[in-house]
């Protein structure tokens, strides 16, 4: 019974910072999703007329504005990998106090 205690206290941050990362991937995965849909919609129509009239549509001020968050939102999943793997990182050093050896076995 201790034992299961001391992994259900130990487990409970580390799947908190996960959930919490979750949550930033999420919204940063639908924002892209949502951005590149509706710049294809608006700015980039698949048609002849879509075909004529994009150069033009592409400097729209909401042509200009979607395609700014599509670049972020893409700049930002690219580092979304070793923002998750330092957060897990630090929680674990957090969770077991900087502790990673056994004392005396140094």
């Amino acid at each position: 019974m201790v034992i299961m205690s001391a992994i259900i206290t130990t487990s409970i941050p580390v799947i908190q910072v996960v959930w919490d990362a979750s949550k930033f991937y999420l919204f940063w995965t639908t924002t892209h999703f949502l951005t590149v849909n509706l710049y294809q919609h608006f700015c980039a129509e698949w048609s002849i007329w879509g075909y004529i009239s994009s150069s033009i549509n592409s400097q729209m001020p909401h042509c200009k504005g979607l395609k700014w968050v599509t670049d972020i939102s893409v700049k930002t999943l690219d580092s979304y990998w070793a923002l998750m793997l330092a957060c897990v990182v630090g929680k674990m050093t957090g969770v077991f106090g900087g502790v990673n050896a056994i004392p005396g076995k140094i």
